[in-house]
């Protein structure tokens, strides 16, 4: 499952002190071990059986900074995950509040979930990986 935050371009300075925590619902189970990438994508990332978690993370101007964790299922069928808000101590408020709950195909089997590359956007724009848009607030001023 990837969790993403990008910095556009207009932006003149990189996002500092970002943060979002994922607890996985009922059913899943995530590696715990997680990766940032591209380099200049920095911060604490916290993996655990149960929840995926970013602190005091930078994401360099015209970055999108993507957050990787392997998540597995049992039992199979639909899995519904929703991040918490994604923060930054610098930015102004961008839709800041929690994405709609996503659709994670799971299996019997504990295969790898959110197969394929589709990849959907919300504004501080964290993206998800799965079946349903991810939406944000309305933004604010």
């Amino acid at each position: 499952m990837d969790i993403t935050v990008e910095n556009p371009v207009a932006n003149t300075v990189a996002l500092a002190g970002v943060a979002f925590t994922d607890t996985y619902p009922a059913g899943l189970t995530g590696a715990l071990t997680a990766t940032a990438s591209p380099a200049g994508c920095t911060g604490t990332l916290t993996a655990a059986a149960g929840s995926l978690a970013l602190t005091g993370g930078v994401v360099p101007v015209a970055t999108t900074c993507t957050y990787a964790v392997t998540v597995t299922g049992r039992p199979g069928g639909a899995k519904l995950n929703s991040t918490g808000a994604v923060t930054s101590t610098n930015a102004a408020r961008r839709g800041g509040g929690r994405a709609r709950p996503e659709r994670l195909r799971g299996t019997d089997g504990g295969e790898e979930l959110c197969a394929g590359n589709d990849r959907r956007r919300r504004d501080l724009n964290a993206h998800h990986h799965g079946e349903q848009p991810a939406r944000s607030e309305p933004k604010g001023t």
